[in-house]
């Protein structure tokens, strides 16, 4: 599950607008937005944190990326990617961990 903040998104209209980007990337993902909160969480099927983050742009919002929850998946269904800038190693496979 992905976590953004959006701040510019305030009424319904930019919500659902927010929405809609997010579906016609990944029309199987569940989305919870809270406009008092400008916060959206999702739990994507095929979509990755960047590729949403760009859809919520493309929609003309300014998104950032709070945080990233572990989900419950059935079986089969493989972690989603997470792109970490600079940085080219695959890490849903390595148990290593990077500081910052």
């Amino acid at each position: 599950m992905f976590i953004f903040s959006i701040r510019d998104m305030c009424v319904s209209s930019q919500a659902e607008a927010v929405l809609d980007a997010i579906c016609h990337l990944d029309a199987h993902a569940s989305v919870s937005i809270n406009l008092v909160a400008h916060e959206v969480r999702i739990a994507p099927r095929t979509a990755g944190a960047t590729a949403l983050s760009d859809a919520i742009t493309h929609a003309g919002f300014d998104p950032e990326l709070q945080a990233c929850a572990r989900v419950m998946r059935g079986p089969g269904q493989a972690p989603p990617k997470i792109p970490f800038a600079g940085l080219d190693h695959d890490f849903t496979a390595s148990p290593e961990v990077v500081e910052r």
